[in-house]
């Protein structure tokens, strides 16, 4: 319908031009001679005649091509609006059909994804969600809390993260990216006496330590797009020196297992509504949709 709205604008254009051209130099010529008899020659007038018609489907020619042109222009236009619209809805459809997170349990779908970011150059994002996970996974299991994850991963299929699961001496932490300072001294650490708890808590703030040195401390190779306010917040309970957590700040085993949850929910924001949003156009996540039978 529209297109012959367009075409019945354009003939209606044409025409009008012709004939406001035509009675243009007519009367331009009629207002110069006085009279609409230019020359008692009739091979004159002829003449004459003849090149105020030309002027006229001259005039006729331009006004066509340029309202084809604005008249393609239009459609080609339309044509890629419907396009965009379709090509969205197919994504809204398929994003309907399919959770996010339930590509994340998959073994093979967890893959898949993180080839994904790696051919995009993101996958410090699902790695630093992953590790941020698993830290929360520790502080809950350790500590028999209730709260919830905000995404969880295939435990039997994916690498622990060698921070999260390092090794650990006396509460102290003994780990080979030798960030955490040690005690050595075993006198020292039988005067010491911690709790479960301290022992816990000063192993909690090696791993934040380390984990903030990874990806979120500025310029970090595999730094992750955070917010100043979220990347200043968690920077500011940084003891540098120690490579800890500040012992001066109070922070509970509760505060521990919610530590990254700012995080964790920006990363899920970024990947869900971003990189999600590429994936499912490509033929890796129709391959996956039938492995995974969704």
């Amino acid at each position: 319908t529209e297109m012959v709205i367009v075409h019945n604008l354009d003939v209606v254009d044409v025409l009008s031009s012709m004939v406001a051209s035509i009675v243009a130099n007519f009367a331009v010529y009629s207002a110069t001679s006085g009279s609409y008899v230019v020359n008692t020659d009739p091979t004159i007038n002829v003449v004459i005649l003849a090149s105020f018609y030309l002027m006229g489907v001259s005039h006729i020619a331009l006004i066509y091509v340029m309202t084809k042109w604005v008249t393609h222009k239009i459609i080609a236009e339309h044509l890629h609006i419907q396009s965009l619209h379709a090509h969205l809805n197919q994504q809204k459809k398929a994003q309907k059909t399919t959770d996010f997170k339930q590509i994340l349990q998959h073994d093979i779908g967890y893959e898949v994804f993180m080839e994904h970011l790696v051919s995009e150059f993101c996958s410090e994002l699902l790695l630093s969600l992953t590790e941020f996970t698993q830290f929360k996974q520790l502080v809950k299991s350790e500590n028999g809390l209730d709260g919830e994850l905000q995404v969880e991963f295939p435990e039997h299929s994916i690498p622990k993260s060698s921070i999260v699961s390092g090794s650990y001496d006396g509460g102290t932490a003994v780990h080979k990216h030798s960030l955490c300072k040690t005690v050595n001294n075993s006198t020292e650490l039988a005067e010491q006496m911690q709790t479960a708890d301290e022992q816990h808590m000063q192993r909690y703030g090696c791993i934040v330590y380390l984990l903030y040195q990874k990806y979120i401390r500025s310029g970090s190779p595999h730094q992750v797009n955070l917010s100043f306010a979220m990347q200043t917040g968690i920077e500011s309970v940084m003891d540098h020196a120690n490579k800890t957590t500040h012992a001066k700040i109070s922070i509970a085993i509760v505060d521990y297992f919610q530590f990254f949850d700012e995080c964790i929910a920006e990363i899920l924001r970024l990947l869900r509504y971003d990189s999600f949003l590429r994936f499912i156009s490509t033929p890796a996540f129709k391959d996956l949709q039938e492995e995974m039978h969704l």
